[in-house]
């Protein structure tokens, strides 16, 4: 297995295959095959963090694998160690820190965006528990107030059914 400095896989698979079926023909030339790939760097440095300004490339066909000697094979990989190896560490441990402070960066956007989601949420539901507390007192208010008229209504038919009652005696009296 050879390492190379950047390899493409999950989105940038898409975003370079997307690149290749659109661009790519079978007849290009050697500089018409670096222009595309030139392209393909380019994607992926947009949504990748890509520093290496010269990726090593190899352009070889189905075809041509199987006519390389072992030899050219030797010299590819070779030349392919030597430019990995030519990376230096300090580029590398400058790319992880980068990505971690723009991960770090993100995250705690995340967090803020969740924290102020769950307080939008507590709020809305403080706002309908407060809703639903004022109509159950307003309902108990109407209701208690229509006890009372109606207790005021019996004590009021009370008093005149008294007064009445006072009244036909006072009429039984005078008659008898």
């Amino acid at each position: 297995m050879i390492n190379v400095p950047y390899a493409v896989c999950g989105h940038g698979v898409f975003v370079t295959l997307g690149i290749f079926n659109s661009q790519y023909d079978p007849s290009m030339s050697v500089d018409c095959a670096f222009k595309l790939q030139e392209n393909f760097v380019r994607e992926l440095e947009k949504r990748f963090v890509v520093n290496n300004d010269q990726i090593p490339v190899c352009v070889v066909n189905k075809k041509g694998i199987n006519h390389l000697s072992d030899l050219d094979l030797v010299e590819i990989i070779k030349k392919l160690l030597d430019t990995v190896s030519g990376i230096p560490e300090e580029v590398e441990k400058a790319n992880l820190e980068r990505r971690l402070t723009v991960t770090q960066t993100l995250s705690a956007r995340c967090r803020k965006l969740e924290t102020a989601n769950e307080d939008l949420q507590q709020q809305q539901l403080n706002d309908r528990d407060k809703k639903l507390l004022s109509d159950c007192i307003m309902s108990l208010l109407e209701k208690n107030g229509a006890t009372k008229n109606r207790q005021m209504s019996n004590v009021e038919f009370k008093r005149l059914r008294l007064r009445l009652e006072h009244a036909e005696a006072e009429v039984c009296r005078f008659c008898v």
